[in-house]
């Protein structure tokens, strides 16, 4: 069989099938740690573009991928999942720059995005554990995370001076706080679902 200068293979990686457009190389060359490029054919990748490293059938060491919906990741790759250190660019400018574990972003990383920016621990791909978020209004808040939420405790610090430094529960001041407005007048009392409490107003 004469050899190909170009030719499109089907590969099976880790159950995923995807089109590589190889120049002049079998299957036996290919599958190795040599930055190449594929093109997904089908599976969870369809249509996603990966340039880099790969070993034993399976994305692995450093690689990029670009996805259908214009994301695009550059980093470490385990298994054909993005594991290590690694950095997504979103389609509106965002930008996530951290730790990833099995496809999510996991342990330390930095998140931007038009509104503000996050930096802080995240857990299964959601700001999870400390962090701090600054707004692009001047509004701070650093404290604990849940699910993607202020959770636990935590300081919120305004653009114009106020304070809020107490519990907070799914984003909302919730349990014992205490506010300090701008103007010196401080309020140590209950919160529930970010209002104080009707006990508290009495």
């Amino acid at each position: 069989m004469k050899s190909l200068v170009r030719a499109s293979m089907i590969f099976i990686i880790s159950s995923i099938v995807f089109i590589g457009i190889v120049h002049g190389q079998s299957i036996s060359d290919t599958c190795g740690s040599d930055a190449v490029t594929f093109k997904f054919k089908k599976g969870i990748y369809k249509g996603c573009i990966y340039t880099g490293q790969w070993m034993n059938c399976y994305l692995y060491g450093q690689g990029t991928m670009t996805y259908t919906n214009g994301e695009v990741y550059q980093g470490q790759w385990i298994n054909s999942k993005r594991e290590g250190f690694g950095i997504l660019k979103y389609p509106d400018g965002g930008t996530y720059e951290g730790q990833w574990y099995k496809n999510y972003q996991e342990g330390q990383g930095i998140l931007k995005w038009v509104e503000g920016n996050y930096q802080g621990q995240f857990h299964e791909g959601k700001m999870n554990g400390y962090g701090t978020c600054t707004w692009a209004s001047g509004d701070v808040y650093y404290g604990q995370w849940k699910n993607g939420k202020p959770d636990g405790h935590g300081i919120y610090k305004l653009k114009n001076g106020d304070k809020y430094e107490g519990e907070w529960k799914k984003g909302m001041k919730h349990g014992k706080g205490i506010y300090r407005s701008f103007n010196g007048n401080t309020y140590d009392e209950e919160w529930i679902d970010g209002k104080r409490s009707e006990r508290e107003k009495r």
